[in-house]
């Protein structure tokens, strides 16, 4: 796992936060965390995401470069599913029931 990644893991962990009883609970566990967290748990609250439209989601919504936004998806990705928190099925990730 990249080391961005463990940080997050180990940060959300100190902070107490359960993301995948909170996603499955139908709240957003990141709400007060980074914008990056906030809105991809907000995207899976909505019925989940592509790689593609989370990244759209940050050059947008963040006015983040395509490179930054690309990186910070894979962060997501390998830590929502490293947690239990989503699954991906056929190229979308949704909330794991």
């Amino acid at each position: 796992m990249p080391t961005k990644v463990i940080a997050l893991v180990q940060g959300l962990g100190r902070a107490g936060i359960k993301l995948a009883d909170g996603l499955r609970a139908g709240v957003n566990p990141c709400a007060e965390r980074s914008a990056f967290l906030r809105l991809a748990c907000a995207a899976l609250l909505q019925g989940g995401f592509t790689r593609s439209e989370l990244r759209q989601a940050y050059v947008r919504e963040l006015d983040w470069a395509e490179q930054t936004a690309a990186s910070h998806v894979g962060q997501v990705v390998a830590l929502i599913t490293h947690l239990g928190a989503a699954t991906e099925v056929d190229g979308r990730f949704q909330i794991a029931r």
